[in-house]
Formats: structure tokens, C-alpha cells, sequence
């Protein structure tokens, strides 16, 4: 299951991977279980220091692609931790199509940068090994020092809600209402109501809970993940700024510093450091105000070469 670079520096992509994850370690191999009959595999768990990858130095690519039916999409990440600088190049020559993204910097140049950037919350995520992001991080779990780091933000948006209506639009569609006994009751182009909880800060950093969890309606969950994005880019106050990056993670007030640092450093400023990174790109996958480090071919033809780069 895996191998070095000076066993093979190239592989050939399998005809149909949905979700996939593609670990890239350096030094030492990885060690994943897989169970006897190919049914499940366990990856490394931030939170154990147990685990038998808890002094390895790793990191990973995401992709999907269905030959004939899901063109080739894929993103360097940061959702869960950073261990080093990763870069994607992507290529179909048959459509001119040639894109980058990731992180160009040295390993010892993002450790740096990082511990300037961020706010004191955030800088004792940076270990060792890897900088562990928040959603990972015990410390924004319930119970951790920072369980309520978001909570003054979160307080503020609800109030504001509640007293004034709520109103956003993207996509030619319209939610709309106000919060009402907690939560947010709203409309979808006039259908609803529909509800959103009140989210905490784990919530927010990942992604979840209130704003997505099981039995919760379609269009709950649309308006959650641009409620968690917003929360994350410290704008939730105010939806006009909700597609405007150059407003997002303003120098003061309460934001996900983790996620802002890695735009900052990402090729073209972008980046995937939350769960919901890719909201601003769904207009328009290769838009000049794009978010994400997420790129899709335009087809589903195989892509020509990926090429990932590995900085140290």
C-alpha cells in the first residue's frame, strides 16, 4: 500500500477513486491498517498520541475521478493539520488546461511565518511534528481552554439576527428570516421555514453539529456550511461581505486565524483551511475570487499529469 520515491516516483491514476487520499510522508513510512478484507482502513488520529504515526512526517492530496462520469477534481489541505508544504499541478493538454496550487514556501519558513501571524489561541497548535488545526485540536473541543473562543462572535451574530432580518443571496436564491427562540428560522425563496441551531465554536471550526449533522433538511444544510464559513472568516455580521474576500479575516475581531494564515501563504492565496473552504468557489471553480485550492478539470477525461511537490 505504500512505497518511496526511489521505488517509483510515478504512479498511474486508477480509473475510479471517489474520495481518496493520497499520504505522502517524509523520513519514515506511514503506518495505515487495512482491514482483511479491503472493507475499511485507519488513518492517523491528531488527538492519540498513540497513534503509530504520532512522530511521522505526513501529509496528504484529496481527489476524486470516475473516467466518463466524474472529472478529476482535487486539493491540497490544511482542514485537519499541516505537516509540510504540498504543491498540485495539474495538466490535460487536450484543453490547454495547467493549474497549481498549495503551498511554494519551505517547512521551516511556514513554521515561522505561522507563530507571527496567528493570535495567542492559535500559536499553541504548532508542534513538533505539525501544526494541528483547530477542528483537530482538543483545546476548541468541548471542555478545551478555547471551547468558547468563537462564542463572543457567535453571541453577537444571533443577537443581531434576532433583532434584525437575516437576508442572503447567492446563486439567484434568497434565504431570509430572523432568529426566533434561539434559532434561525428562515425561508428558501419563500419555502420554509426551515431552522438552524445556535452553533458553538466546535461547531464552527468543523463544520458540524448544529450546522451539519444527520437529520437535518438539504437546505439546512446549505445555509450552515455558508454559516460556518462566514463564522470562520470573521464576517458573520454582515452578509454583503460573505462573497467578498477582500473582507475576510479583518485584523480585529474574532476569526479562524488557523485558516486565514494558510490564504496568506497558499499559492494565489488560496487554501483549504476549513471544512467548508470551497464556499465563495461554486459560481465558478477557476474565478479570480476563488477560496479554495480545490481544481477540477473540465471534462472527465483523465487529467494528462499531477504533479505533487513535496517542500522541505
Amino acid at each position: 500500500m505504500s512505497f518511496s520515491l526511489a521505488q517509483a516516483s510515478t504512479v498511474t491514476v486508477p480509473a475510479h477513486l471517489e474520495g481518496a487520499r493520497m499520504y505522502l510522508s517524509v523520513g519514515s513510512p506511514m503506518y495505515i491498517p487495512v482491514s482483511p478484507d479491503d472493507a475499511g482502513w485507519g488513518g492517523p488520529d491528531l488527538l492519540n498520541p498513540a497513534d503509530p504515526n504520532s512522530d511521522v512526517y505526513f501529509d496528504w492530496y484529496e481527489f476524486t475521478y470516475q473516467y466518463g462520469v466524474i472529472p478529476f477534481g482535487g486539493n491540497t489541505t490544511q482542514v485537519d493539520m499541516f505537516g509540510f508544504p504540498v504543491t498540485a499541478r495539474l495538466e490535460q493538454t487536450a484543453t490547454a488546461y495547467d493549474q497549481t496550487v498549495g503551498i511554494a514556501l519551505t517547512r521551516d519558513q511556514v513554521l515561522a511565518q505561522y507563530g507571527s501571524a496567528v493570535g495567542a489561541a492559535f500559536r499553541p497548535l504548532a508542534g513538533a511534528d505539525w501544526i494541528t488545526a483547530p477542528r483537530s485540536a482538543s483545546a476548541f473541543r468541548p471542555g478545551g481552554g478555547q471551547a468558547g473562543y468563537l462564542q463572543p462572535a457567535i453571541d453577537q451574530a444571533w443577537a443581531y439576527y434576532t433583532a434584525n432580518q437575516f437576508t442572503l443571496t447567492r446563486l439567484n436564491q434568497t434565504f431570509s428570516r430572523r432568529v426566533t427562540g434561539g434559532r434561525l428560522q428562515f425561508t428558501k425563496d419563500g419555502v420554509g421555514p426551515f431552522y438552524l441551531s445556535k452553533p458553538t465554536t466546535a461547531d464552527v471550526m468543523a463544520c458540524s453539529g448544529a450546522l451539519a449533522s444527520a437529520g437535518m433538511a438539504t437546505t439546512e444544510l446549505e445555509l450552515g456550511a455558508e454559516f460556518c464559513a462566514a463564522f470562520n472568516r470573521g464576517v458573520a455580521l454582515d452578509t454583503a461581505k460573505w462573497y467578498a474576500p477582500s473582507a475576510y479575516y479583518p485584523a480585529s475581531g474574532t476569526k479562524n486565524d488557523y485558516a486565514g494564515f494558510f490564504h496568506t501563504v497558499g499559492l494565489g492565496h488560496r487554501a483549504y483551511g476549513f471544512a467548508y473552504d470551497d464556499i465563495d468557489d461554486i459560481d465558478d471553480i477557476d474565478d479570480i475570487d476563488d477560496q479554495s485550492s480545490v481544481r477540477i478539470l473540465p471534462n472527465a477525461n483523465p487529467p494528462s499529469r499531477l504533479t505533487i511537490g513535496i517542500g522541505w
